[in-house]
């Protein structure tokens, strides 16, 4: 992984809270990363390892939101 990329993960991992639920449109305001490549970013390389997601219905149609798996707390 480049570090452009990495910086662009890290960004996006701070931007996705484990309390509420994120869309890639709330991300992109947060970080300036467009809304498809955050998506992509988050397939990728976090989906199922420290991001999981949620399909949403909006306006007769269907969108993912996304929040941090909760960390373990010790």
């Amino acid at each position: 992984m480049s570090g452009r990329k990495g910086s662009k993960i890290r960004r996006i991992l701070e931007a996705i809270p484990d309390d509420s639920w994120v869309r890639a449109s709330d991300i992109e305001e947060k970080t300036g990363i467009r809304a498809r490549s955050v998506s992509g970013i988050i397939s990728e390389h976090l989906l199922y390892v420290v991001v999981e997601r949620r399909s949403v219905r909006v306006n007769g149609g269907s969108c993912y939101e996304y929040r941090c798996l909760r960390k373990m707390r010790g």
